[in-house]
C-alpha cells in the first residue's frame, strides 16, 4: 500500500514580478492567469489527484488572505487537511518548519510534500509520477527536490546543478545556484546538468526536524513555540502574532537546502512554468496569429509577440513588438518583455516612497486598514516636501518665504502675505517636533519684528503694503511663535507674550464682551463694521495653544 504523503501548499508570496496585477492584498495565486480557475485552486486540485495512498492537503497562507483562501477551498475535499494561517510573513523556512511540526503532531512522522501555490504544471498524472519517483529517497531520510530541464536561458529561476540520474530516476544535488545573469544562464543551458528549481520539497517530517535542529535550531524552536500556542476553529489553525514574529525570516533554501548534504533531485517529467513574469505569461498564454497574448478590452494594430492586458479600461496599442503592457484602474506597466524580470525594481522603488499601489487593489467598497497611508505620508513629508520648501521656498535675500513656487520648484515673485510667513514657520516647527532634522531654526526670519503688529501683506523687503491690521494674522503669528519655541531653537517666549499682549491691546480689549475688532488702522482706530464668524476659529485655536504652551506657568 502506498505510503501517506501529507501535502502542504505555500501561499504566502505576493508575486511582485507580476505587478500591477499581483499585489500584496491580491497576489498572483488568487488570479486566473491561464484559465480554469485561480492558480491556488488548481494546485489544490492537482494534489487531490493522487491515485493511490492517503493524501491530506494543508494550506499555509497569510491570515490577511483568509477570506480569499476559504473561498478557494470551498467545495474541495482536502482529505482531512485544512488551512494554517500565518499572522505575518516569515518566508519559506518558517512555513516548512510548521509543516513538519504539524505532521509530527498529527501522525508522529511521515512523508511531507511542500509545493508553491502559483506554478503552472501540465498534467496531474505526470506531476504525481514525478513525485512518486522521489518517495524511496525521502523514506531513506534524504531531502528530495525536483528540477526542470531548462529549454531556454532563464534569468528568473534558481538552478540546481545535479549529477547524472541513477537507474532509480534520482540524481545527487551538487549545488544550488541563485538566479543567474543571462551569460551564466546560457552556460547552464549548454552544460546540460543544470535544472530549474521548482521550489518543491519531499521529506520525512523527522528528517526536516533534525535538519533544523542541526543547522538552524532557533528557527525550529521559535516555530514550535508559536505552533504550541496556536488556536483553531472550523476555518483553520491560527498562529499567534507575538510568538510568530520571533521566527527568523529566511528562505528554506538559505536556511537548510544549501547547507544540507546528500540532497536528492528528481528530474520532472511534467511541463512547468512558474508564471513569474510577463514573459512567462506570454510563453504560456493562448496567442493570436502574430504571437500576441491579449487579455481584456484591448485593441491592438500591427503588434507582434507582445503581452497586452487591460483590467477594465480600453487599452489601445499600435506598432508594438516584444512588449508587455498591463493596465489596471490605477497603474500601467510598459516594458520590453525581455525586461519583465525587472518589475521588482519598480515595486521596490514604489515601496520605498510608500506608494499604496503595491499593496492594495482598487475597490470602491474596500476600507483600507488603519495606518495604511503612514509610510507614504512620512515619505512625502520628510523626503519630498519639507526638503523642497525649506530650501527653494525660503527667501534668503529678503527674508521670510516665497509666496509661491512654480511646478519646476523655482520661486515666483509675488507680494508676501503675513499669514503665509507665519504658517510656514508653524509648519516647519511642527515638523521638527516630529523628528525632521532640517533647518527650522533659521526660518524665523518670516516674523516681521519691525512693527508691533502683523500686517496682512508686506513687500519682498518686509515693508507693510497697507496700514490696515487684521485680527487673524496676529493669531497666525502667535501660533507660529509657539510652535517655533518648542524646536530647540531661539527662545520665543518673550515674543509670544508680546504678540498675545498686542492682540488683546488692539483687537480684543476695545471690543464688546466676547467679540473683537477685526480691522484697525495704523493708529489703532477701528475700521470694523461687524465681527466675522470665520475668524472665531483663528482666535480660539491660537489662544488655546497659548494656554497649552504656558500651562506650567499656572494661573496668574
Amino acid at each position: 500500500m502506498a505510503e501517506r504523503i501529507t501535502s502542504f501548499v505555500m501561499s504566502g508570496g505576493i508575486g511582485s514580478r507580476l505587478w500591477p496585477l499581483s499585489r500584496e492584498d491580491n497576489p498572483k495565486q488568487f488570479h486566473d492567469l491561464s484559465g480554469n480557475g485561480s492558480m491556488l485552486s488548481k494546485t489544490l486540485q492537482r494534489l487531490k489527484a493522487r491515485r493511490e495512498g492517503e493524501t491530506p492537503i494543508f494550506l499555509i497562507a497569510s491570515e490577511r488572505h483568509a477570506e480569499r483562501v476559504l473561498g478557494d477551498l470551498e467545495g474541495i475535499d482536502l482529505a482531512g487537511g485544512g488551512a494554517i494561517f500565518e499572522p505575518a510573513g516569515r518566508n519559506t523556512a518558517a512555513a516548512v518548519a510548521i509543516a513538519a511540526l504539524h505532521v509530527l503532531t498529527l501522525y508522529e512522522d511521515g512523508l511531507v510534500l511542500v509545493a508553491p501555490s502559483d506554478h503552472e504544471i501540465s498534467t496531474d498524472e505526470q506531476f504525481w509520477r514525478t513525485v512518486e519517483r522521489g518517495v524511496a529517497a525521502a523514506q531513506a531520510g534524504r531531502l528530495v527536490v525536483f528540477g526542470i530541464r531548462p529549454t531556454q536561458p532563464e534569468t528568473g529561476c534558481g538552478y540546481i546543478e545535479a549529477s547524472e540520474t541513477s537507474d532509480a530516476g534520482v540524481a545527487d544535488v551538487l549545488r544550488f545556484v541563485e538566479k543567474p545573469d543571462l551569460d551564466r544562464a546560457k552556460a547552464y543551458l549548454a552544460a546540460g546538468n543544470f535544472f530549474w528549481n521548482t521550489g518543491m520539497f519531499l521529506f520525512r517530517a523527522s528528517t526536516m526536524r533534525d535538519a533544523f535542529l542541526q543547522l538552524r535550531p532557533e528557527i525550529w524552536q521559535a516555530c514550535e513555540a508559536a505552533y504550541l500556542k496556536s488556536a483553531s476553529d472550523l476555518s483553520g489553525l491560527y498562529l499567534p502574532l507575538d510568538l510568530y514574529l520571533q521566527v527568523p525570516s529566511i528562505s528554506i533554501d538559505y536556511a537548510i537546502a544549501e547547507r544540507l548534504p546528500d540532497i536528492a533531485m528528481v528530474p520532472a517529467s511534467f511541463r512547468w512554468n512558474d508564471l513569474g513574469s510577463w514573459q512567462s505569461l506570454l510563453d504560456a498564454g493562448l496567442s493570436d496569429k502574430d504571437g500576441n497574448v491579449v487579455v481584456g478590452d484591448v485593441v491592438a494594430i500591427d503588434c507582434a509577440n507582445s503581452y497586452l492586458r487591460s483590467e477594465g479600461r480600453l487599452l489601445s496599442v499600435i506598432g508594438l513588438h516584444d512588449v508587455a503592457v498591463v493596465s489596471t484602474s490605477d497603474a500601467t506597466f510598459v516594458a520590453p518583455v525581455s525586461y519583465s524580470q525587472n518589475v521588482k525594481k519598480i515595486v521596490e522603488q514604489l515601496e520605498r516612497s510608500g506608494r499604496l499601489e503595491t499593496r492594495y487593489t482598487p475597490a470602491t467598497d474596500r476600507v483600507l486598514e488603519s495606518g495604511a497611508w503612514r509610510t507614504r505620508v512620512h515619505h512625502w513629508l520628510f523626503e519630498e516636501t519639507l526638503p523642497l520648501w525649506s530650501t527653494s521656498g525660503v527667501d534668503d535675500r529678503h527674508g521670510g518665504f516665497h509666496e509661491a513656487l512654480a511646478f519646476d520648484g523655482t520661486p515666483l515673485v509675488r507680494t508676501k502675505r503675513m499669514r503665509t510667513m507665519a504658517r510656514q514657520i508653524y509648519a516647519f516647527a511642527v515638523a521638527k517636533e516630529r523628528g525632521w532634522t532640517g533647518p527650522a531654526d533659521r526660518l524665523a526670519n518670516g516674523l516681521n519684528r519691525a512693527t508691533g503688529l502683523a500686517y496682512a501683506a508686506v513687500s519682498r523687503q518686509g515693508i507693510p503694503l497697507d496700514g490696515v491690521s487684521r485680527s487673524w494674522p496676529q493669531t497666525e503669528v502667535i501660533k507660529a511663535a509657539i510652535a517655533l519655541d518648542g524646536t530647540g531653537g531661539p527662545d520665543m517666549k518673550p515674543e509670544i507674550e508680546a504678540r498675545v499682549r498686542r492682540l488683546f491691546r488692539w483687537h480684543i480689549d476695545p471690543a464688546p464682551l466676547g467679540l473683537w475688532i477685526d480691522r484697525i488702522d495704523e493708529k489703532g482706530r477701528s475700521l470694523a463694521a461687524d465681527v466675522p464668524a470665520s475668524i472665531f476659529y483663528h482666535m480660539v485655536c491660537a489662544l488655546m495653544q497659548y494656554l497649552d504652551a504656558t500651562a506650567d506657568a499656572g494661573d496668574r
